[in-house]
């Protein structure tokens, strides 16, 4: 038999069996389009805040007890609207803390957490210690130690003022018994000169208090009639003359 009729009857066959063999044309083009919806699910997926995803997780989980719970020294939860108490503050915090020495009594003047710092009270200075790190988001390790030193500064100074204090207190009332003399009158110009070399150990509306006294109380004692009347003696009054017959 030729053997070029079999030659021709196995084409088709093997042709057949190379076309059956291919890969499928569609399965190839979907190959790529299902890495990239994986590629994009993925990018969605990493863009959520991390936010949203806990609050997702909240809602999904009951029992999830959230964030924690920032508490006060009194027991108090510590919110956001307690953070605007912190603004408009004028006491330079930091530099105050750094003062290897002992704080100017002036510088109670200085306002924080809406009021003078000398009206700072010790449990105010506990919340201060919770509430700036949580307001701010500075290290809770750094504010500590700032609030610690500044409350020891305002504790002493706040000490300074009330010795000063009690010198005018003590002063008015020595002042308030004296009546109308020369002596009076010297007493008010000596506690006038004290006071102003102690005027850093007091603060302003302190001293201008006493200054307001010093001078209404000196002019009481210049209007008011003096038991023993005051001598006035001219620089220019050589004084008595000796007599001639007296002379030698």
């Amino acid at each position: 038999m030729d053997n070029g009729f079999f030659r021709r009857a196995a084409r088709p066959i093997l042709g057949g069996m190379r076309a059956d063999t291919q890969p499928h044309p569609t399965s190839r083009s979907n190959l790529p389009e299902s890495l990239g919806a994986l590629v994009l699910s993925a990018f969605l997926f990493l863009a959520i805040p991390d936010v949203a995803r806990s609050q997702q997780a909240g809602a999904d989980n009951p029992d999830d007890p959230g964030p924690e719970k920032i508490i006060g020294p009194n027991g108090e939860e510590i919110t956001d609207e307690e953070c605007s108490r912190l603004e408009g503050s004028t006491a330079p915090i930091q530099r105050l803390a750094r003062l290897a020495g002992n704080m100017s009594v002036r510088n109670l003047e200085f306002t924080y957490f809406g009021k003078p710092l000398y009206a700072l009270t010790e449990k105010e200075f506990a919340l201060l210690r919770i509430l700036k790190p949580f307001c701010d988001g500075s290290p809770s390790e750094i504010d500590k130690v700032i609030f610690d030193r500044l409350e020891k500064l305002v504790n002493e100074a706040r000490d300074t003022r009330d010795r000063a204090i009690q010198w005018i207190n003590e002063a008015t009332t020595k002042l308030d018994k004296m009546e109308p003399s020369p002596e009076a009158i010297r007493e008010v110009h000596n506690l006038w000169t004290e006071m102003e070399n102690r005027r850093l150990e007091m603060l302003t509306s302190d001293q201008l208090y006493f200054a307001e006294y010093l001078n209404e109380r000196r002019n009481e004692l210049y209007a008011g009639k003096q038991a023993k009347p005051r001598i006035l003696i001219s620089p220019f009054d050589p004084g008595p003359s000796i007599p001639p017959d007296q002379k030698e």
